[in-house]
């Protein structure tokens, strides 16, 4: 399995801590975008290396003969979605230029993803190359509506909106429109609701090629890549578009498939070795993040891919064990559970691809988890990936899988986000401090409510002041008096007891002095918090990008464009 590349150091693995950008216009970048160019030609000229080998065979070639296949699928289906408003380059065109990829689940998602793919538009035509986005369709359709705001600017809530009907669990890949009605009134009934509009939202502009694509495919995953790549190519940010259920049926995919599962076991290992690290740097308790282990069952390996026949909805994790010359595969470490056999007998695996395209074709879907996802792309496919905030963290986990591996230099990759506030009304400028400072302020009143008297109220207290004082200095001299003063312990507590109850009413009857100013202080600590709980939706950068206006869009373009061309300011 390994290469001849020699691994002599290993970066140091560190704990990671990346944050969410919070305000409005806010990117997060690593690297700097602006440093993407260099490091696209540093990748390209790494991954060219002779001594560099992959499969028994040069890395170049490799990566040759799976990008040439890749991308002949990715134009096919571009394409497809983009109909009549295709211009696409012949493969010829493609096939030696740069190839800058990205990828996201195909539901209707927030600006911070939608940046990822914008940006891999602007930087591969920066770099004279081609953007490629991959639909990761294998992944759970567990959602099929947006929020959408309502309410008023001080009191503002969200309801949800269908474009379909639920349904139980299913891969994307599998979801077809339940609802032709819903999914056609879905943008007239937003624009309907959502009463704070300002200016027309993207959704206006983009549905109506989700609508005229469900008259060729009752697909979701088609119609709403459809609706998203008409109107970025349109604009001007267009990336090829492929699902990866597509890629998975791809033989460069396969090949790369019948490797890893061949060298299941010291995969597994490496696997659950890399993954205790990332939980032990990262101090993660639960064994299900960032990604489960893969299990050993007697003789049976789990392997990072999923597995289920057309029809079924339950995906499988893939198991196999090895029986004589074969790999018998298994939805379920059971015998009753085997579902092919896989030859290991030519040495250059084309009878097991040609098995593993057989198993295709009876119905059986094969497919990525999330490391082997990013695992493939990054070293059989683009020359630079781009990750959002998730993917980069669980990713560490996936250069440790290609250096110890695999023996390879693991490629390097972007991490790009962003925040986007929609802007049909401005937050409030009230901030958490504002609110401590009040609760501060009215605990300081309740506590020490002679603090907060005037005059007048001084001088018609003055004798309860005067006596809380009194109890105060008796209690401090009780507490520091001769050991030879002697006093039996149950005296000192009834005293203490005493003191401390008269104490209480003097307290209590002081506050009742300062209560209309702690109603008025209580009163404007209430509308800070309203104002703070209303700012938490007026800052949420979770409303789906189609709810943008155009306007804000470009905008937001424009200086993704500056992040490009100019180095961050120290």
């Amino acid at each position: 399995m390994s290469g001849s590349f020699s691994i002599t150091s290993e970066p140091v693995w560190k704990r990671t801590r990346i944050s969410v950008p919070r305000e409005d216009g806010t990117f997060l970048t690593i690297p700097p975008l602006s440093a993407a160019p260099k490091l696209l030609h540093e990748q390209r000229e790494l991954f060219a290396r002779p001594e560099l080998l992959l499969f028994g065979r040069p890395l170049a070639d490799v990566r040759k003969a799976a990008s040439a296949e890749i991308l002949r699928s990715a134009l096919q289906y571009t394409g497809e979605i983009l109909g009549s408003n295709a211009r696409l380059p012949g493969i010829e065109q493609l096939e030696a230029v740069p190839l800058i990829v990205t990828g996201h689940q195909p539901e209707i998602f927030h600006p911070g993803v939608w940046v990822k793919q914008i940006a891999t538009s602007l930087l591969a035509q920066r770099a004279s190359g081609v953007g490629l986005n991959l639909i990761v369709d294998n992944d759970i359709c567990d959602s099929t509506s947006i929020s959408v705001p309502a309410g008023t600017r001080e009191a503002p809530t969200k309801m949800e909106i269908a474009f379909d009907k639920p349904r139980a669990d299913q891969p994307w890949e599998d979801a077809e429109i339940l609802d032709l009605q819903l999914f056609g009134s879905f943008a007239d009934r937003v624009r309907d609701a959502w009463i704070w509009q300002n200016g027309p939202p993207l959704l206006s502009d983009l549905w109506p090629h989700a609508l005229k694509q469900s008259l060729q495919s009752n697909h979701l995953v088609d119609c709403l890549t459809a609706g998203r790549a008409n109107f970025e190519w349109q604009n001007g940010w267009g990336n090829l578009e492929l699902p990866l259920s597509r890629v998975c049926e791809t033989d460069a995919f396969r090949e790369f498939v019948t490797h890893l599962i061949s060298d299941a076991s010291h995969f597994r290992d490496t696997h659950n070795a890399a993954v205790a690290e990332y939980r032990r740097i990262n101090r993660v308790r639960s064994r299900a993040h960032p990604v489960p282990d893969l299990e050993a069952v007697g003789s049976w390996h789990e392997t990072p891919f999923w597995i289920w026949q057309q029809g079924t909805r339950a995906r499988g994790r893939l198991f196999v064990q090895q029986h004589g010359g074969e790999l018998l595969l298994a939805a379920h470490p059971t015998d009753q559970a085997i579902v092919g056999e896989i030859p290991l007998s030519s040495a250059d695996h084309s009878a097991a691809v040609a098995a593993l395209r057989e198993l295709s074709q009876r119905g059986w879907k094969l497919r990525t988890r999330a490391l082997t996802t990013t695992l493939f792309a990054r070293l059989l496919l683009g020359d630079l990936f781009i990750h959002g905030i998730g993917g980069a963290k669980y990713d560490e986990i996936t250069d440790r899988l290609i250096s110890r591996w695999l023996k390879l230099p693991a490629p390097a990759y972007l991490t790009l986000s962003a925040t986007a506030w929609l802007p049909f009304s401005q937050p409030f400028p009230d901030t958490g401090q504002d609110a401590e400072r009040l609760r501060q302020r009215i605990r300081d009143m309740e506590q020490n409510p002679q603090r907060h008297l005037t005059s007048t109220d001084r001088q018609a207290i003055e004798s309860l002041a005067q006596r809380r004082n009194s109890l105060l200095a008796e209690a401090q001299s009780v507490r520091t008096e001769s050991a030879s003063v002697v006093v039996t312990r149950g005296v000192r507590r009834r005293l203490g007891y005493a003191r401390h109850q008269e104490l209480r009413t003097i307290r209590k009857q002081l506050s009742m002095e300062t209560a209309n100013q702690q109603a008025v202080l209580q009163e404007k600590l209430t509308a800070v918090e309203q104002r703070l709980a209303a700012n938490r939706l007026l800052k949420s950068r979770e409303f789906s990008f189609c709810l943008y206006p155009l306007d804000r869009v470009h905008r937001m373009v424009a200086e993704l464009e500056q992040l490009i061309v100019e180095p961050p300011r120290s």
